[in-house]
């Protein structure tokens, strides 16, 4: 919440001010992180 100020994470145009272009905030959404993986109980995939 403090980082984005909104309970539900970064909007559209937050990502697009941070990767610059909508190619690169898809490419950034795809991306998988180990942790939150873990947490929701997930296998790793190589």
């Amino acid at each position: 919440m403090k980082k984005y100020r909104n309970p539900l994470g970064p909007t559209a145009d937050q990502q697009f001010a941070k990767y610059g272009s909508w190619a690169a905030v898809i490419e950034a959404a795809t991306r998988s992180s180990a942790a939150v993986d873990q947490e929701l109980g997930l296998e790793r995939r190589n």
